[in-house]
Protein backbone atom coordinates (compact mmCIF):
# COMPACT_ATOMS: atom_id res chain seq x y z
CA UNK A 1 0.00 0.00 0.00
CA UNK A 2 1.22 3.21 -1.10
CA UNK A 3 1.44 6.65 0.92
CA UNK A 4 1.15 9.99 0.59
CA UNK A 5 2.77 13.00 2.71
CA UNK A 6 3.45 16.03 2.78
CA UNK A 7 7.08 17.09 3.77
CA UNK A 8 7.97 19.26 5.87
CA UNK A 9 6.99 21.14 9.40
CA UNK A 10 3.81 23.37 10.49
CA UNK A 11 6.61 25.82 11.43
CA UNK A 12 7.23 26.49 7.92
CA UNK A 13 3.62 27.40 7.14
CA UNK A 14 4.25 31.34 6.30
CA UNK A 15 2.39 33.64 4.09
CA UNK A 16 4.35 34.53 0.80
CA UNK A 17 4.58 37.86 1.55
CA UNK A 18 6.54 37.00 5.11
CA UNK A 19 8.12 34.27 2.82
CA UNK A 20 9.27 37.46 0.58
CA UNK A 21 10.55 39.45 3.71
CA UNK A 22 13.00 36.63 4.95
CA UNK A 23 14.27 36.30 1.17
CA UNK A 24 15.11 40.44 1.24
CA UNK A 25 16.35 40.31 4.58
CA UNK A 26 18.83 37.42 3.36
CA UNK A 27 19.80 39.12 0.21
CA UNK A 28 20.87 42.69 0.25
CA UNK A 29 19.38 45.14 -1.89
CA UNK A 30 16.66 43.35 -2.62
CA UNK A 31 13.21 45.33 -3.16
CA UNK A 32 9.57 43.37 -2.97
CA UNK A 33 7.18 44.74 -5.39
CA UNK A 34 3.61 43.89 -4.91
CA UNK A 35 1.71 43.03 -8.16
CA UNK A 36 -1.78 44.85 -7.93
CA UNK A 37 -3.76 41.51 -8.94
CA UNK A 38 -2.69 38.12 -8.78
CA UNK A 39 -3.95 35.15 -10.80
CA UNK A 40 -2.68 32.71 -7.98
CA UNK A 41 -5.05 32.94 -4.83
CA UNK A 42 -4.06 29.11 -4.06
CA UNK A 43 -3.56 28.41 -0.08
CA UNK A 44 -0.26 27.28 0.67
CA UNK A 45 -0.99 26.14 4.21
CA UNK A 46 -0.36 22.63 4.70
CA UNK A 47 -0.76 20.33 7.50
CA UNK A 48 2.32 17.13 7.79
CA UNK A 49 0.41 15.57 10.78
CA UNK A 50 1.34 11.83 9.12
CA UNK A 51 4.86 12.70 8.52
CA UNK A 52 5.36 14.31 12.14
CA UNK A 53 3.90 11.01 13.41
CA UNK A 54 6.13 8.77 11.78
CA UNK A 55 9.24 10.89 12.56
CA UNK A 56 8.21 11.52 15.77
CA UNK A 57 7.92 15.52 15.19
CA UNK A 58 11.03 15.74 14.03
CA UNK A 59 12.12 18.39 11.87
CA UNK A 60 15.15 18.68 9.68
CA UNK A 61 14.80 21.79 7.54
CA UNK A 62 14.00 25.75 8.21
CA UNK A 63 12.71 28.31 5.34
CA UNK A 64 16.29 29.77 6.50
CA UNK A 65 17.55 26.12 5.12
CA UNK A 66 15.75 26.21 2.07
CA UNK A 67 16.57 30.22 1.30
CA UNK A 68 20.08 29.78 1.91
CA UNK A 69 19.92 26.54 -0.71
CA UNK A 70 18.25 28.26 -3.61
CA UNK A 71 20.73 31.56 -2.92
CA UNK A 72 23.85 28.78 -2.80
CA UNK A 73 22.16 27.25 -6.73
CA UNK A 74 22.02 30.42 -8.11
CA UNK A 75 25.63 31.82 -7.01
CA UNK A 76 26.74 28.09 -8.10
CA UNK A 77 24.89 28.41 -11.55
CA UNK A 78 22.78 25.20 -10.90
CA UNK A 79 19.33 27.76 -11.22
CA UNK A 80 18.94 30.50 -14.09
CA UNK A 81 17.13 33.22 -12.67
CA UNK A 82 15.83 34.64 -16.09
CA UNK A 83 15.04 31.11 -16.52
CA UNK A 84 10.05 31.72 -16.72
CA UNK A 85 9.73 28.54 -15.16
CA UNK A 86 10.66 30.05 -11.84
CA UNK A 87 8.40 32.79 -11.85
CA UNK A 88 4.77 31.96 -11.59
CA UNK A 89 3.51 35.14 -13.23
CA UNK A 90 5.40 35.04 -16.18
CA UNK A 91 4.90 31.20 -16.42
CA UNK A 92 1.13 31.85 -16.44
CA UNK A 93 1.84 34.33 -19.04
CA UNK A 94 3.53 32.44 -21.26
CA UNK A 95 0.66 30.01 -21.00
CA UNK A 96 -2.02 32.35 -22.01
CA UNK A 97 0.06 32.96 -25.18
CA UNK A 98 0.52 29.92 -25.89
CA UNK A 99 -3.56 29.19 -25.65
CA UNK A 100 -4.01 32.35 -27.80
CA UNK A 101 -1.96 31.01 -30.28
CA UNK A 102 -3.49 27.38 -30.03
CA UNK A 103 -6.92 29.18 -30.56
CA UNK A 104 -5.60 31.24 -33.57
CA UNK A 105 -4.23 28.46 -35.41
CA UNK A 106 -7.02 25.80 -34.63
CA UNK A 107 -9.67 24.77 -36.67
CA UNK A 108 -13.18 23.32 -35.58
CA UNK A 109 -11.16 22.74 -32.28
CA UNK A 110 -8.54 20.70 -33.20
CA UNK A 111 -4.89 21.86 -34.60
CA UNK A 112 -3.52 19.57 -37.65
CA UNK A 113 -1.00 17.61 -37.76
Amino acid sequence: MKSTFNVGHDTNNVKILHLAYRVRDAVPGTQIVMAPTDPDLRNYNVRFDKLGALLGGRSFRTIANGIEEVLEALRAGRVDPDDRRWYTLSQYKFLLEVEKTYRDIAMDGRVLS
